[in-house]
């Protein structure tokens, strides 16, 4: 047996050589596991040898971790310390104000200060974090297993927060500069940074669980009112943008208006779009492409010009808002999922918000879910309010002719 990884990192006092001789330690017990298990010499720790490894280090699941996410949590909470301390021995010449924490200075105070990155980085490193952001401690560390992301949860958000304080600081081209000088207040940007992920802690949709612990992190920092609406905001949008310049049809008017009416305001879409790009440079080449990001760029400008040419207002972003609320809770109630909603939603034109009956809603998702084939028409018939009369509800692609005489019959 080569020994076994029970407790992550704790670090008391950074001038201690004990946490170093414990990173030393248990990267050698892994190094060690790695030569056992795999037919390499290499000391690169691919992804087909972490649960070979996690098993030779007797690591047990652990609720909401899998053995080798425990393994990558400990490698990466070690290294990250040694690469600390490291920083720290090679910086021979720092100010005098460099070992400020959050904890003296508060979140909010420490994020929109120039070093808040770094300020971040170092109280993530050591330990400190978690302790003053509870909910940090269910992503610290936690693998993200896909093509895309190149960094563990708690990296990805930190990456994601120097990306905003960079985009306010030093924009790069024309949309984050004009997105910057709008949006006021920097705190929901930057807390929206560092909470959008805070959901993926290895259960359920990790926006819808997002939301639940974002709120409870910002309870706990005591972050309210707009800032606290914008914040929930983007965690529960962080994906809009980009998932619809790339899936949709960005020459569709209604779905640019379904989108003006759900983010509401130009300040809300400068906010989003900035979040949205620093997300993509945070994730790594993939997701921010140059195709992807002008995509999102185009997508932006469409919605803003909504804004311009009064398409959409804050009374009527107002009323689809509280209309979407409505019908969501009704789909709920008839035992429609959430992910089924979004796309009902996604697929009606906005108007469908403000005519429909929220009651009708769960007759209707059959008629666009899934959407109808080539030629196909579904139809449902109920009693009118009138005596002898009754609605009919048609679902089809729509094509020039559909509703002609003989159409469908």
């Amino acid at each position: 047996m080569l020994g076994v990884l029970e407790e992550p990192i704790e670090v008391e006092a950074e001038g201690s050589a004990s946490p170093l001789a414990g990173a030393l330690h248990h990267l050698l017990l892994v190094r060690a596991a790695l030569h056992r298990t795999s037919t390499s010499r290499s000391n690169r720790l691919l992804a087909e040898y972490q649960q070979p490894v996690a098993e030779a280090l007797e690591i047990e699941d652990r609720p909401g971790w899998e053995p080798r996410d425990w393994l990558m949590r400990e490698v990466f909470g070690h290294g990250r310390w040694v690469e600390h301390m490291t920083d720290r021995a090679l910086r021979t010449a720092q100010p005098a104000d460099t070992g400020r924490s959050m904890a003296s200075h508060g979140l909010i105070e420490t994020i929109t200060q120039r070093d808040g990155p770094a300020i971040l980085r170092a109280e993530d490193a050591t330990g400190r974090l978690k302790r003053l952001l509870p909910q940090w401690e269910a992503v610290r560390g936690r693998a993200q297993r896909d093509p895309y992301h190149r960094y563990p949860v708690d990296v990805h958000l930190l990456e994601t927060f120097g990306e905003a304080a960079r985009l306010l600081r030093e924009p790069d081209e024309p949309f984050a500069a004009e997105a910057a000088t709008s949006i006021g207040d920097p705190a929901p940007l930057l807390l929206g940074a560092l909470l959008h992920d805070i959901g993926k802690v290895g259960k359920g949709s990790h926006v819808r669980t997002g939301i639940d612990v974002a709120s409870r992190a910002l309870e706990h920092l005591r972050v309210r009112g707009m800032v606290r609406d914008d914040v929930l905001f983007l965690v529960e949008e962080h994906l809009l943008l980009s998932d619809t310049a790339t899936r949709r049809n960005l020459e569709d008017e209604d779905i640019i208006l379904n989108l003006a009416g759900r983010i509401r305001d130009q300040r809300r879409l400068a906010l989003l779009y900035l979040l949205t790009v620093a997300d993509a440079n945070a994730t790594g080449p993939s997701a921010s492409s140059p195709w992807r990001l002008g995509l999102v760029r185009e997508l932006v400008a469409k919605v803003s010009h909504a804004y311009e040419r009064g398409l959409m207002d804050s009374d009527r972003a107002g009323r689809l808002a509280e209309a979407d609320s409505a019908l969501r809770r009704t789909l709920a109630s008839a035992g429609v999922s959430p992910d089924e909603a979004d796309a009902f939603i996604a697929a009606m034109p906005p108007g469908y918000l403000l005519w429909a009956r929220a009651a009708e809603a769960a007759d209707h998702l059959p008629l666009v879910i899934p959407r109808p084939g080539l030629g196909e028409v579904r139809t449902t018939v109920r009693l009118g309010d009138a005596p002898g009369t009754y609605r009919l509800s048609l679902g089809a692609d729509e094509r020039e002719g559909l509703l002609a005489a003989g159409e469908g019959s």
